[in-house]
């Protein structure tokens, strides 16, 4: 994964699957609310990966969202998975399992 420090997620994800792999960001962008994916992926051995991802939006005027720390972690049955080229190359389009907007609220005292 530290092919991709510094750059843009656009510049990361193929073409073919960006409109999949950026929805999400896009959501916790226009939203300010944090989200929560589960995808299906297959790594290079065709074994089944779920790309849990839990996006959290920041803004430094608090309003309008500039940063997200997107915390992500890749779940195989068996362990045992190639991480080379997961996300940057995948075979097939990651599957959709799971899609939360975190509804927040404040805490009452």
């Amino acid at each position: 994964m530290a092919e991709f420090r510094g750059r843009y997620l656009d510049e990361v994800v193929p073409a073919r699957f960006r409109n999949e792999m950026i929805a999400p960001y896009l959501r916790a962008t226009e939203s300010g609310l944090p989200v929560y994916t589960v995808q299906d992926i297959t790594d290079p051995a065709g074994r089944l990966i779920h790309f849990e991802r839990l996006l959290l939006p920041f803004a430094r005027d608090g309003k309008t969202v500039d940063r997200i720390l997107a915390a992500l972690e890749f779940v195989c049955a068996d362990g045992d998975f190639d991480d080379k080229a997961l996300l940057s190359a995948p075979a097939a389009a990651p599957t959709l399992q799971l899609s939360a907007t975190i509804e927040t609220r404040a805490m009452a005292r």
